[in-house]
């Protein structure tokens, strides 16, 4: 990946999290945390891609997804979800998500869906 890409990675589990920042930052990516789409670090940068955790039980997956669309429409989304919820993965590609994936998943197959989502 180029070193110019920024992510921003959306939800609460920050330990979790932080091992998928480590293995895209690894991959060439600049990555952010966020616990919400309304952190005013959120929107002091720009995004090429975010990925939102829809299973955290502490914030709604779509709305996070409705409002990045609606502040930052040229931010490309990719929805992490749970389970096999076919009607969630339904409801992240309606709302404007480019992909979206389902746990149980590796890092491995996130970094790969990132760099097939942002062409790389």
């Amino acid at each position: 990946m180029q070193r110019d890409t920024n992510l921003v990675i959306i939800g609460q589990g920050d330990g979790e999290w932080g091992v998928l920042a480590a293995a895209l930052r690894e991959a060439g990516c600049f990555v952010d945390l966020a616990s919400d789409a309304h952190e005013d670090s959120f929107h002091q940068k720009s995004y090429h891609l975010a990925l939102i955790d829809a299973s955290d039980p502490l914030i709604d997956g779509i709305e996070v997804l409705h409002v990045l669309k609606r502040m930052c429409p040229d931010t490309k989304a990719m929805v992490l979800g749970s389970g096999d919820c076919l009607q969630q993965s339904l409801n992240a590609l309606l709302a404007g998500a480019c992909s979206c994936l389902m746990r149980p998943f590796e890092i491995e197959e996130i970094v790969a869906t990132v760099k097939q989502v942002l062409g790389m």
